[in-house]
């Protein structure tokens, strides 16, 4: 539940030794690159440079689009050393898919004009000398039937339509008409749709012989574009290792210079810095032990306004999934608190008594499971924490797969307890729930403002620690009006007396109402500016943070809610499923069918709606008391082969 402690590391070598030198610290896998911003002397400059891998590096990746390459990651040796596809191979490859793609345009368009002669079948004539005259002109297309049959009606003496071709919808033909009419004969044919097809100008013969040119064309391109895949793909079996290797060599190669840009640098030196986690210093020390040309110095603990420490979070395995959660709020400050494993172990727990099945858990463990195997993300490694609470919770419960009753003899004969096992339909367990749900809420509650105190103190800010209602005021107040409430309902006690009012609710109320100007006595900092109070603002605000407190006690209420409402729709899916079962001849099978696609859909809606309760606790409840997101993360310089 820490984070990791860093320190700053400045490095100055010879220049030429500077993109070895970033291979080293990207082989290192843990070094945070920062800007730098000082300058040793007058002479030294940031790196404007152009990358020269750029162009090689788009090359490669086209030639992996070219013959449907996927990268591999996996090749292990020294890929800067290694051998490479040479330029020549690349331009041929290129050029050849240049030529398949010139190759398919071209049958393409032949295509194309052969299903337009192929609608001329009735013409005898060469078909430039109906397009190409002196005095009339053609025009070719296709219209409705219907508007066609409406022309055959019209008494027109300016054009004529020869129709050549139809089908169910469209009849083919030329509309001849003489020049000094074309336009409004034109005009005429938009208004009946008429769609004109333009004719290539190299097409000039009889409709058949052309048919049968382009079809003479089409086969012998058809069969040069076979040649070049073949081509293609002789190629792709010849050099596909060799091209893996290419390609991951120019994309280090060009990643790795990218950072130059990090560096400032004069004729002979350079300089660069940034953080390594602690811990990794004698590992850092012994990647440069044989170069003599690159020294280095090391500031723990570094915490200037120049540069802000990168966060790194360390977590226990178990609850490392969670960070994903943590992260994505926010990240936390360099020395403040990694809540990773106590989001983690309190989502798992919320979840398992919101979802408390054992034969539904059991399924999302393994669902879980084999998810973060297939998509290698954390949301599954999640689900697999998740199920296992609400298998833990399901043998509590004495619910598996919506069947109740069936652990009871073992709970009896092994635990001693009278009430286990918890049944959450028995009429006498619902209000203990629901009372359970609200203690565990404001256990919650309380820890958060704890954690808040503790990281308001470690970071001086007695305003915040002492005076708000999520510090010692707020713990104070919210505690014991917790306290005295409990009392009250489960013992019988009554603690509000005049004196325990007047320190427990009395005075917290005050110091948090007078939070702003206390907040300004203690502040040692008289050159920042005061936050000026107000009176109204004040009342306002104080309503609030009392309201505030009761309604998240309350909202810790949907977690045995959901814990019943759970248990009631598998009592609703058993009722249908019985129903289904008294049919004569297909009961059992219909039976199994039910509570099969039941327990489906339960998994399924329950599963998502808790998932998402158990978030909005987290983030609401817990985060908003504490957690302060304005970190920045710890990115250490890497080669993303995947882009």
């Amino acid at each position: 539940m820490s984070i990791e402690s860093m320190s700053f590391v400045n490095i100055l070598g010879d220049l030429n030794f500077l993109d070895e030198c970033i291979l080293k610290l990207i082989n290192f896998k843990m070094f945070h690159i920062e800007q730098k911003k000082e300058k040793i002397s007058a002479n030294f400059k940031n790196l404007n440079e152009q990358n020269p891998y750029i162009k090689p590096l788009n090359n490669i990746k086209k030639i992996l689009n070219i013959l449907g390459i996927k990268k591999d990651f996996n090749i292990s040796e020294n890929l800067i050393y290694s051998e490479e596809l040479k330029i020549e191979k690349q331009e041929e490859i290129l050029k050849i898919e240049e030529e398949i793609e010139k190759t398919k345009e071209k049958i393409r368009s032949l295509e194309d004009s052969l299903k337009l002669i192929s609608h001329m079948k009735n013409l005898d004539a060469k078909i430039k000398d109906v397009l190409k005259t002196d005095y009339i002109k053609a025009h070719f297309g296709r219209l409705l039937k219907t508007n066609y049959l409406n022309l055959k009606h019209m008494k027109n003496e300016d054009f004529f339509f020869i129709p050549q071709d139809e089908d169910e919808e469209f009849c083919w033909g030329f509309y001849i008409t003489h020049k000094n009419k074309d336009q409004e004969i034109s005009e005429l044919f938009k208004k009946m749709y008429f769609v004109e097809c333009f004719i290539p100008e190299n097409i000039e013969e009889n409709p058949k012989v052309e048919i049968e040119k382009i079809e003479n064309e089409i086969k012998s391109l058809n069969e040069r574009l076979e040649n070049l895949e073949n081509y293609k793909e002789n190629f792709k079996d010849e050099n596909e290792i060799l091209i893996q290797k290419t390609y991951l060599k120019f994309k280090t190669l060009h990643d790795s210079f990218s950072y130059r840009k990090f560096a400032v640098a004069n004729e002979k030196q350079f300089n660069i810095c940034g953080f390594i986690p602690t811990k990794k210093i004698p590992e850092f020390k012994n990647m440069f032990e044989d170069n003599n040309k690159i020294v280095f110095e090391f500031i723990e603990d570094k915490e200037e306004k120049e540069y802000s420490v990168p966060v790194k979070l360390k977590t226990c395995r178990l609850f490392r999934p969670f960070e994903m959660y943590v992260t994505t709020y926010g990240t936390p400050q360099y020395k403040s608190f990694n809540p990773s494993s106590l989001i983690g172990l309190i989502y798992s727990l919320v979840f398992g008594i919101m979802f408390g099945d054992l034969g539904q858990g059991f399924l999302l463990f393994i669902g879980g499971f084999i998810a973060h195997k297939k998509m290698k993300n954390n949301l599954g490694l999640i689900l697999t924490r998740c199920g296992f609470c609400s298998m833990i919770f399901g043998l509590i419960f004495d619910s598996i797969f919506g069947f109740e009753g069936l652990l009871e003899q073992y709970w009896e004969r092994f635990s001693g307890l009278k009430w286990l096992p918890f049944h959450l339909l028995k009429p006498s367990n619902s209000i203990p729930i629901l009372m359970i749900s609200c203690l565990m809420g404001m256990a919650i509650i309380l820890i958060s403002i704890l954690v808040n105190i503790f990281l308001s103190l470690k970071s001086k800010n007695l305003k915040e620690a002492l005076f708000s209602h999520n510090g010692l005021a707020g713990l104070l107040f919210y505690g014991g009006c917790a306290t005295a409430a409990l009392s009250l309902l489960l013992f019988k006690k009554n603690l509000f007396s005049p004196i325990f009012i007047a320190l427990i609710v009395i005075v917290p109320i005050l110091l948090i109402f007078f939070s702003i100007p206390l907040g300004n006595l203690v502040d040692k900092n008289s050159s920042a500016e005061k936050e000026k109070f107000s009176v109204s603002s004040s009342f306002f605000d104080m309503i609030d943070i009392l309201l505030s407190y009761f309604t998240n006690t309350l909202s810790f209420l949907r977690v045995g809610g959901l814990a019943l409402s759970h248990a009631a729709l598998m009592l609703v899916v058993m009722k249908f499923a019985q129903m289904a079962g008294s049919i004569n001849t297909l009961g059992p099978v219909a039976f199994t069918i039910v509570v099969i696609l039941g327990n489906a859909f339960i998994v399924v809606l329950e599963g998502l709606i808790v998932s998402i309760q158990a978030l909005r606790l987290i983030y609401y409840e817990i985060f908003s008391r504490f957690f302060q997101g304005n970190g920045k993360p710890f990115n250490p310089v890497k080669i993303n082969y995947e882009n």
